[in-house]
């Protein structure tokens, strides 16, 4: 019998794992509960059927392997679509539908505002349902979203468009998050989220850029028309997605709220929640006024805009493939989580000194290690919080913070900046996630599960899991060599 927390696995004669809630908790039926936060953090882990995800039916080596590679396509596909069209929205409504200041906050506020309500709700759906059928439909209601946009004759088509493709986002975010932290066993999710924020980041690369190089050559309406049918590719992906559903009782509304309280009560998920938030928040600053303060304020020109944001971009995405060495470095997971968001506050906070070209080239550098570093670690904290049937919500609940960042960042900032200025706007972003660094030390152990993970890893168990070709023994398909780290 192992324990984790209020969690007690017993083992049949056939092996089989059953999670059971302890005594002390009742047994009312329903899905079991979660987990309450670990006074240590050193737990045990559940045990688990062999060859499955956590409950799911088992896959063989071939089903995972596919599974992951069009799960991470599909990732990249989602946010280069969404990178080349949402930004369109807005310039679309005010130069060829007339929209006012008042037509364009409702056109952003549309697509951003919603999601933030019904993240949640996906989530729980996610472990009731599967990923797959609601993966079709995020990228179906998406290209929906994008060709109503390329056809609105007016204002209120394209909110309809911006309200559809918001919720749709939301949709393919929440399940290609929950089913990539899925795959496999445990101790492999990092592996699994390397490639899945690898994908993503390759996404936000190219997608504004061929966004921009549409827009201008074949304007706004064909761009839309473009990026819905990449939408339609990314339909035939998630067809193909093997992603049976694991086992979960039907939970209401009222249901789902009360286990986001219980899962905010994990000293994983509030270390989650608060490094994802945090960074976003401040960040928030960085994209609002940066390009100002390069342009308008030191007066370089936009290609050296665009050389620092894709010095910035770059660096998030290749530092990843170093995150094993700075693990052994730093001495465990959570401590490149704190560093990162100390360079990353640090970063924020010497913007307004810089003046030259290189002492901004190192700083954009710097915000990229902070942001590489920090995104995959608070996916993998959250991830090893609580069991499969409950990851659906968990991812809802750290996209639900997320979404909050982004909506609340320009009421903070955009004052502050009026007020005060540029430079203690930025000051005060970099403040904020300082404060915020040093509060995660609260919950230093939320990513100890991954640390134990790894290092009960072998190279021989390793191996093993590349022989034969039938269902797995306990272990998910390694993914190709690709030492990305996290």
């Amino acid at each position: 019998m192992e324990r984790r927390g209020s969690w007690t696995t017993h083992r049949g004669e056939a092996g089989v794992g059953a999670a059971q809630p302890d005594a002390a908790e009742g047994a009312s039926g329903g899905a079991p509960p979660v987990a309450p936060a670990r006074a240590s953090g050193r737990a045990g882990l559940p045990a688990r059927r062999p060859g499955s995800w956590e409950g799911r039916p088992p896959l063989t080596r071939r089903q995972l392997r596919d599974t992951l590679w069009r799960v991470n396509v599909l990732a990249a596909l989602t946010f280069a679509v969404v990178t080349m069209s949402r930004p369109l929205f807005s310039v679309f409504a005010a130069r060829e539908l007339g929209a006012g200041a008042t037509g364009l906050g409702v056109v952003a506020g549309t697509y951003a505002l919603v999601p933030l309500f019904l993240s949640m709700p996906v989530g729980g759906l996610v472990g009731r349902w599967g990923e797959r059928p609601l993966l079709v439909a995020g990228a179906a209601g998406l290209a929906a979203g994008l060709l109503v946009a390329a056809a609105s004759p007016a204002l209120p088509w394209l909110v309809a468009a911006a309200l559809v493709a918001g919720m749709s986002q939301m949709l393919l975010v929440v399940c290609t998050q929950t089913l990539v932290t899925s795959l496999g066993e445990p101790r492999e999710r990092e592996q699994q989220l390397a490639w899945f924020t690898t994908a993503t980041s390759a996404g936000q690369l190219v997608g504004p850029l061929g966004g921009g190089l549409l827009a201008d050559r074949v304007g706004f309406r064909a761009t839309f028309a473009v990026a819905a049918a990449l939408c339609l590719a990314g339909v035939l992906l998630a067809r193909r997605v093997y992603a049976p559903p694991a086992a979960a009782a039907p939970m209401d509304l009222r249901t789902q709220a009360g286990r986001a309280r219980e899962l905010l009560a994990l000293p994983e998920m509030r270390l989650a929640i608060l490094a994802a938030f945090s960074l976003i928040f401040s960040l928030g600053v960085n994209q609002s006024f940066y390009a100002v303060y390069v342009t308008q304020v030191l007066g370089f020109s936009t290609s050296t805009l665009g050389m620092l944001l894709a010095v910035r971009a770059v660096t998030a995405l290749a530092v990843r493939a170093y995150m094993r060495p700075l693990v052994a470095w730093a001495g465990g997971r959570f401590r490149v989580l704190f560093l990162a968001m100390v360079a990353g506050a640090a970063a924020l906070g010497v913007t307004p000194l810089l003046r030259d070209v290189a002492s901004l080239t190192v700083a954009a550098a710097l915000l990229g290690i902070a942001t590489g570093l920090t995104m995959p670690l608070s996916m993998l904290a959250a991830a090893n919080s609580v069991p499969t049937a409950e990851r659906g919500l968990a991812m809802g609940v750290r996209l639900t913070g997320n979404r909050l960042a982004e909506l609340t960042s320009p009421l903070l900032f955009g004052p502050v900046a009026d007020w005060v200025g540029l430079g203690p706007a930025f000051h005060a972003a970099g403040v904020l996630l300082l404060a915020a660094a040093l509060l995660s030390l609260r919950w230093r152990h939320g990513l100890d599960d991954a640390d134990r993970l790894a290092g009960a890893a072998s190279p021989s168990g390793a191996d093993e899991d590349l022989a034969g070709g039938g269902p797995l023994e306990g272990r998910g398909a390694r993914p190709p060599v690709h030492r990305a780290g996290d």
